[in-house]
């Protein structure tokens, strides 16, 4: 029996010694991959990751068609949008300046005494009350604005 033992301990050992080129290949590149495989862990392990931040507001998908109702409600929040703009801008502008071109500020009406358009043109207008012999008419001289 133990010579059966040792015989078959001697053939296991020849067995396994006998080792062909394809398994020699293999053995070599399962190593390689091995080593490849460790580099690359090292790597990621050791080295930080810089991430690159995800937008928060992605534009969500919009269909092709959209019906005629939900387009114009979409127009209209837009419109609703820009008017607010709008309104928020004259009232910032209003803030800073008076309104010139209506000639108010905060609602009561101006006239400057030194512009001389306004008077050329008050002027213009006693000159042609006068020719067409308006007598009890509005007089327009600087002079009478406060009278009013």
């Amino acid at each position: 029996m133990i010579f059966f033992l040792r015989w078959y301990a001697q053939w296991h050992q020849i067995q396994n010694e006998k080792v062909c080129q394809n398994c020699e290949y293999l053995k070599n590149q399962i190593e390689i991959e091995r080593q490849f495989n460790k580099v690359l862990f090292d790597k990621l392990t050791t080295s930080k990751i810089e991430t690159t931040p995800v937008p928060e507001a992605v534009a969500p998908a919009t269909p092709r068609f959209i019906p005629w109702r939900i387009r114009k409600q979409m127009l209209e929040a837009e419109d609703k949008v820009a008017a607010q703009k709008l309104r928020e801008k004259q009232i910032e502008l209003a803030q800073h300046k008076p309104n010139i071109i209506a000639n108010q500020v905060d609602g009561v009406e101006i006239a400057p005494e030194d512009d001389p358009d306004v008077i050329a043109l008050e002027k213009e207008m006693d000159l042609a009350a006068t020719n067409r012999g308006d007598s009890g008419g509005v007089k327009f001289s600087s002079g009478d604005r406060n009278a009013s």
